[in-house]
């Protein structure tokens, strides 16, 4: 795996992605599925090849950047490369090397692929009151951005806004800031000193970056989790 910038609903392994519950989504990750095994012979395996024996086996196939199983599954891939895994070898003089996959396996369940490129969040966390949180956005240059925001979290794919709602209800959205030249853009944001109710030590806020995209009718981006901690701690 050459890079993972962000994933969102997805176990990354060294080489298979799985996707097994209902809603995954894989961002900006390249996955190459592992190598199929070699064979291992034994030590006399070059006179039993020589002699026509049945020592010769060929070597195993290789695995899928992305498996998806499950009858409800449903993996959503933007902005990612994703490779099958080359097959195994065979010493000389035997032949029968393992055979290449497809970069995919739905053994069930559905692949849904995104043209929209990824829009990243990334919140330094936690804080305390009274200090700044620094939401940093990256995406396409001249896109308005937003932020959606909640203290409880919810998990839905929407297939409308091409991604998963993470914020859950009540659902509050500001506008945020326009992408300057170089992706990205952030901002210092204060958080009020009595941001926390008496006798509450913390609170987790799931914040989620949205852009009209090239539809006009909103993309979701990545999305974290802002904790706020009570100043005196």
């Amino acid at each position: 795996m050459k890079r993972a910038r962000s994933v969102a609903l997805a176990w990354m392994v060294t080489a298979v992605l799985s996707s097994a519950s209902a809603q995954n989504q894989v961002f900006v990750v390249d996955a190459a599925g592992g190598p199929g095994s070699d064979f291992l012979q034994a030590a006399d395996a070059v006179a039993a090849a020589a002699a026509g024996d049945a020592a010769c086996h060929p070597a195993a196939g290789g695995g899928p950047g992305l498996r998806v199983s499950g009858v409800n599954a449903l993996a959503v891939v933007r902005d990612s490369v994703l490779l099958g895994g080359p097959g195994g070898t065979v010493p000389p003089p035997c032949s029968g090397g393992g055979s290449p996959v497809p970069p995919t396996d739905i053994q069930s369940g559905s692949l849904t692929t995104l043209a929209e490129p990824i829009r990243t969040l990334f919140i330094d966390s936690p804080v305390r009151e009274g200090v700044f949180a620094g939401p940093q956005v990256t995406g396409s240059v001249g896109e308005p951005t937003f932020l959606l925001y909640s203290l409880a979290p919810d998990v839905t794919y929407s297939q409308g806004l091409a991604g998963t709602v993470v914020p859950g209800s009540p659902l509050l959205c500001t506008p945020f800031l326009a992408i300057p030249p170089g992706g990205s853009v952030f901002i210092a944001v204060p958080i009020p000193a009595t941001a926390l109710p008496p006798g509450i030590k913390a609170v987790n806020v799931h914040v989620q970056v949205a852009v009209p995209g090239a539809s006009g009718f909103g993309v979701l981006g990545g999305s974290s989790v802002l904790t706020i901690i009570d100043g005196a701690l």
